[in-house]
């Protein structure tokens, strides 16, 4: 019953991340929350139909292609904040 309401929201901030753009890859990021939302909202049915094979294979394949998705673009935010730092110095050593 949680997955449900998490993936609703997850969801929710999906869209809105494709429709304001809110990152440097709104496509990647929006599909990564709707893909992870809809994860959270079959979670139950999928536990409730646990001898249908088919519909378990396909939620094995959104939760992976979703875990794909975060893992490209949480290595992408690390590359992008490690480049932006490249300069940085701390305060006492200016």
């Amino acid at each position: 019953m949680y997955g449900f309401f998490a993936g609703a929201v997850a969801i929710v901030v999906g869209i809105r991340i494709l429709n304001l753009n809110l990152t440097k890859q709104p496509f990647l990021s929006g599909i990564g929350f709707i893909l992870t939302g809809l994860g959270g909202i079959f979670a139950a049915p999928t536990l409730y139909w646990k001898t249908n094979r088919t519909w378990r294979l396909i939620g094995v394949a959104v939760l992976i292609v979703a875990a794909l998705i975060w893992a490209l673009t949480g290595y992408l935010a690390y590359w992008s904040h490690l480049e932006g730092f490249q300069k940085w110095v701390p305060a006492r050593m200016r």
